[in-house]
This record gives structure tokens, C-alpha cells and sequence, in this order.
């Protein structure tokens, strides 16, 4: 409050201060340049001759004093004065007119001076003088309160820009006001979120690794101790009730065990870091579709699930730009989903086609009618939407009815 007091103040200190300095050189430059006897005589001369011309030519008689008056309206810093030889109660002193001349009106000739108000001239220069003062006024309080002002806007577009998560600019120093401490107040605001998002990104971290090394410590002899357990099992009918017994709790655990594994994988998929990049590679899109579907065939007809795939002569010569692991992962889940929910009774089909600039796989199947009664998550598809983003694809689905269709689009550029 009291720095805008002081402005306010100061404001007009120098307002009133340009007055007084302003008012007499005003005064002065007014004395000089047209209040001397010489600038006097020869202005009053000029308007005599004017009149008397103005008389002659317009055939003026003394009795026209309407003619005399619109003369002296119309030259505003002068009034006609008749001297001599007009009869009047009033008689001027001719002492008081060092410059007369005679006119001839048209009736007689008199003796004309002509009184000059230039000293309005002064009063004219007092109200220059306060016009500077007041603009003098006005321009330092609104240059105050613009850069004030301007303060805040520039803390606004700040803030604005922090609000749109753009933590990188940082308020500079504005002062030691009010303004100045909410900045400062904002850019600790803005150092807290920095850290914070850094401890995020650090936990975050740790966890990527721990789960990723959970899943190659967990996944990779746990896939050999699932052959074995096959090649046993393959060789059942050599083996004891009782071995029997715990060769199916070996498995049914290992089984339980790797389906964990894969669902803690998948959450971490479907619901972690969203924004990590994926290097993606380019691919002859009709062979590489052939050989990931080709594998999910081989497996659906061991697991006696019914798959079929079709590859559209659209994609000869397409390029598809993808990550093979990360889109092997999409198909597993998708199979995965057909083995649990379709209808095995009517193939599951595949269709891979170039459309719009996109490879896209279309996916239907039947579903059965006991998938409603089999415990879901939902894991498995939001690990496809997340992988999907991630390959700068896109990933939706649509259930009608008694069908389930997918849809994956993957860029070619």
C-alpha cells in the first residue's frame, strides 16, 4: 500500500513540479516571441489596414455597427475602437491608442484604433502548463501500474504453463513485494513437483527392474521345469499311483506358479509406465504376420483349440515398423483369451490386411457360452491396449451379441 502511496505521491511532485517550471517559460517564450512593442505595433498596424481595407471594399457606413461587431468576432484578439467623429455619450481616451488610423466609411471618415487581447495568451500557456503536468501524472502512475501489470501476467503465464506440466521454466526474481514472494512461492511449488516426479521416476525404476528380473529369473526355469514335467508325463503309464499323485501336483503348481508370474507381468504392462519408448524395427509385414500367427496355429491344434488366419494380398511389399516381442505378447494374450472365453466348437479366425495407410488384424471368435462362469480380470486386454499405445498402434474391441471381435492397427512408417 505504501509504495503505491509513494508513486501516487512522487506522480504528482513531478506533475506540479513541471507546472511550476513550465508556467513562466511559457510566459517568457510568449513575451519574446509576440508580447514586445515591436511585435505589438506591427500586428495592430497589419489589423488597422485589414479594417480599413475591409471598410472601403464593403461600403460600410458608421451607422453598421452589426457589420463593425461580426468583423471583430471574427478576428477574435481585437475590438474595434472609434476614437474620433462619431458623436457618443462615451468618449474614449485617445491617449490610452499609440496606433490609429483614419477610415472612410461611406457616410464620413473617423479616426479607428484597435484594442489587442493577446495578453490571453498568458492564460493559454497556464493551462499548456497544467495539460504537461496532468499527462506528466497520469503517464507515471499508468507506467507503474503496467509494469505491475505486466508482473502479474508474466506470473500467470507461469503459472499457466507449470498447470500444463511444463516444469522446466523457472520464475526469475521480480522483487521484494508481494508479487515477488508469491513467484518465489511458485517456483518452490515447482521445485517440490520436480523432485517428487524424480523420487516417482526413481521407484518407478526399481520396480521396472525388479519386475523384469522376477520375470527372467521366474519365467525361464520355470518353462524348462514345465518340459520336463511333459516329457514325465508323456511316460505316466511307467510310473507309481503315488508318483503319479505328485508328478499332477508338480505340475498343476508350476502351471499356477508361471499363470501368477504372467498376471503380475501383465498388470505391470497394463497399468505402468506409459510413456516408455519401444524401439521399433521394420518388417516384411505378410512374413512376419505368417510366422507369429503360424506359431499360435501350432499351438491351437496341440491345445485342440480351433484357429484359423488369412493373409490379404493387400500386404505384398508393406513394411510394418513394430516390436516383435512386445506384439508376441499381444497375440499369447489374445490366444490366450480364445482358449478361456471362444467357443471351441467354432474357429477363432484372423485376418491381416494393409488399409489406410495401417496393418491391421482383425480377430473374431465365437464366444461360449460358459465364459460368463470363468474369472476374469480384464488384465489381458488392458496389456494389449498398453502394448499397442506403446507401438504407436492402436487397439480396440467389440462384443455383439454372441461374437467377439478385435482389432489391432499397426503403423507401416
Amino acid at each position: 500500500m505504501w509504495k503505491h502511496v509513494a508513486v501516487v505521491v512522487a506522480a504528482l511532485a513531478i506533475g506540479f513540479g513541471a507546472f511550476f517550471a513550465l508556467s513562466p517559460l511559457f510566459d517568457y517564450v510568449i513575451e519574446q516571441e509576440y508580447m514586445t512593442d515591436e511585435k505589438e505595433r506591427e500586428r495592430i498596424e497589419e489589423v488597422l489596414v485589414n479594417f480599413k481595407s475591409w471598410v472601403e471594399q464593403s461600403d460600410i457606413s458608421t451607422s453598421n455597427m452589426d457589420a463593425i461587431l461580426e468583423w471583430s468576432r471574427e478576428n477574435e484578439n481585437f475590438k474595434v475602437i472609434v476614437l474620433e467623429g462619431i458623436e457618443s455619450d462615451t468618449v474614449p481616451d485617445t491617449q490610452k491608442y499609440d496606433y490609429s488610423i483614419e477610415v472612410e466609411f461611406s457616410d464620413k471618415t473617423v479616426l479607428v484604433a484597435v484594442q489587442d487581447y493577446a495578453e490571453v495568451l498568458y492564460f493559454l500557456g497556464d493551462i499548456l502548463a497544467m495539460a504537461v503536468a496532468i499527462v506528466l501524472f497520469v503517464l507515471i502512475v499508468i507506467v507503474y501500474y503496467q509494469a505491475e501489470i505486466s508482473r502479474i501476467m508474466r506470473l500467470s503465464r507461469d503459472v499457466k504453463a507449470i498447470a500444463g506440466g511444463d516444469l522446466q521454466g523457472k520464475i526469475g526474481k521480480m522483487g521484494n513485494d508481494e508479487i515477488a514472494q508469491l513467484a518465489s512461492h511458485v517456483d518452490g511449488m515447482r521445485d517440490s513437483i520436480l523432485q517428487k516426479m524424480e523420487e516417482k521416476e526413481q521407484a518407478w525404476r526399481a520396480n521396472q527392474e525388479l519386475i523384469t528380473s522376477i520375470s527372467h529369473d521366474i519365467r525361464t526355469p520355470l518353462t524348462s521345469l514345465l518340459g520336463y514335467l511333459e516329457l514325465i508325463d508323456a511316460h505316466r503309464e511307467n510310473l507309481s499311483e503315488e508318483q503319479q499323485k505328485y508328478l499332477s501336483v508338480c505340475t498343476e503348481n508350476a502351471g499356477r506358479i508361471k499363470r501368477q508370474s504372467d498376471e503380475l507381468f501383465n498388470y505391470f504392462l497394463a497399468y505402468g509406465h506409459k510413456d516408455d519408448t519401444v524401439p521399433l524395427e521394420q518388417y516384411n509385414a505378410a512374413v512376419l504376420f505368417d510366422q507369429l500367427l503360424s506359431e499360435r496355429f501350432m499351438s491351437a491344434e496341440i491345445s485342440n483349440v480351433p484357429l484359423q488366419y488369412e493373409l490379404s494380398s493387400t500386404l505384398e511389399g508393406v513394411r510394418v515398423y513394430t516390436n516383435v516381442d512386445y506384439l508376441s505378447r499381444v497375440l499369447d494374450n489374445l490366444y490366450s483369451n480364445i482358449v478361456k472365453y471362444a467357443d471351441h466348437q467354432i474357429p477363432a479366425v484372423f485376418y491381416v490386411e494393409y488399409r489406410d495407410r495401417m496393418v491391421v488384424v482383425t480377430g473374431e471368435n465365437k464366444i461360449a457360452k460358459h465364459s460368463g462362469k470363468v474369472e476374469s480380470t480384464k488384465l489381458g486386454l488392458l496389456t494389449c491396449e498398453s502394448i499397442m499405445h506403446a507401438l504407436q498402434g492402436s487397439f480396440r474391441t467389440q462384443k455383439k451379441d454372441d461374437t467377439f471381435t478385435v482389432v489391432l492397427s499397426l503403423p507401416t512408417k
